[in-house]
């Protein structure tokens, strides 16, 4: 008996023993993986550093300057380019504009939701009953057809109102 005793003892004792040199491998693991990412993280450091000192060297004012004169044509805008009304830039004689007020955008949201439909307009529900004798309930056309007016004409219905 003490024979079995002993051999489960030394059978525990390698086993823990296995177990903590598996323990450590998995720790050094860790702890290289844990170096090589912090050096990663330095060198990635490092280049943003660069990339930086690069970035502020490339957007120099003094070079950008001189980069724009030699590849591109663009020049100050003189006295002869400015313009006094809309209809010297767009080459036609008549042009309307708005005479609105740039803040007053409620004149051009919709004032009712697209469920809000008037009584006139609704269709009233019909019970009818068939030769079987079940009740039908159907939706008869309304008596009053809405009115189909584009966007662009209850705009301009708005802006002859508020003028």
């Amino acid at each position: 008996m003490i024979r079995i005793v002993a051999s489960l003892a030394v059978l525990l004792v390698m086993i823990s023993a296995g177990a903590v040199y598996n323990l450590k491998e998995a720790t050094e693991r860790l702890e290289e993986r844990k170096r090589d990412l912090a050096t990663r993280i330095l060198e990635d450091k490092a280049a943003i550093k660069v990339l930086r000192a690069e970035m502020a060297y490339l957007s120099r004012p003094e070079r950008l300057q001189r980069l724009s004169e030699r590849f591109l044509a663009l020049k100050p805008s003189g006295n002869m380019q400015m313009v006094s009304s809309l209809d010297q830039v767009s080459g036609r004689g008549e042009v309307l504009t708005a005479s609105l007020p740039v803040d007053n955008f409620r004149l051009l949201l919709p004032q009712a939701k697209p469920g809000d439909v008037p009584d006139k307009y609704r269709a009233a529900p019909v019970i009818v009953a068939s030769k079987a004798g079940e009740l039908q309930v159907r939706a008869e056309k309304p008596a009053v057809q809405a009115p189909k007016k584009s966007f662009f004409d209850r705009i301009m219905v708005k802006l002859e109102k508020n003028q």
